[in-house]
């Protein structure tokens, strides 16, 4: 943990401004275009891209209502951590976000899947964390050019820095199996691996815990 702060200062992590929100959404979209889930939720190719855009702008306007979100000064990487004890945005609030819109952008059947998918996701996370208070590392997005450089792991890093200043267990999810290796070398313990019912993908869960540890 002693190269956290030299890492951050290295790739420059700030907090992420309003203006650069369609900037990030791109970048999301980017670097989850061919992620498991994400892909069987939006399987048209030719809709993709403008969909994903379109969700992932909703959900950088959720996360200020309970987390923060960052980016790497070049605008090449993104990272959004929810707090778990900050009451859930009204449902004014979520439709302020363009939400409404998802009958229109999604057909009912990608709908459906992300609906009953995304419950059940919550609910095994709720089941692990135990109503425990816990940072949730939700979305880390490195655009595709970007990749492979260390910037990811800064992202990590910084998202390790801020649960142990707030001496809370850091929980994620995944679906890809490399992802697991790569967050065990980075201190996180593989909690379960969950096959959604009834639907072809699964995914991972996982905590780094070293922050409750030293408290």
């Amino acid at each position: 943990m002693l190269q956290i702060t030299a890492i951050i200062i290295a790739m420059q992590i700030l907090p992420l401004e309003k203006k650069d929100y369609a900037q990030a959404a791109g970048i999301l979209s980017q670097a989850f275009f061919e992620y498991p889930d994400i892909a069987y939720y939006f399987p048209d190719l030719n809709k993709r891209e403008k969909q994903l855009n379109w969700l992932f702008n909703i959900i950088l306007l959720q996360t200020e209502h309970c987390g923060n979100a960052w980016s790497s000064t070049d605008g090449m990487g993104v990272m959004t951590l929810q707090f778990t004890h900050i009451i859930k945005p009204k449902l004014w609030d979520l439709m302020k976000t363009g939400i409404w819109r998802a009958p229109f952008i999604m057909n009912w059947k990608s709908l459906r899947r992300l609906l009953f998918c995304e419950s059940y996701t919550s609910k095994v996370r709720q089941l692990f964390m135990n109503s425990q208070h816990y940072l949730y590392l939700a979305y880390l997005g490195i655009s595709p050019k970007a990749q492979g450089k260390g910037l990811g792991k800064a992202f990590v890093r910084h998202a390790q820095s801020v649960a142990l200043e707030r001496k809370e267990v850091l929980y994620l999810e995944t679906h890809h199996q490399k992802n697991v290796d790569l967050y065990q070398r980075l201190g996180f313990r593989l909690i379960a691996e969950n096959p959604i019912p009834g639907h072809s993908i699964s995914f991972f869960n996982m905590v780094w815990e070293e922050a409750q540890t030293n408290s």
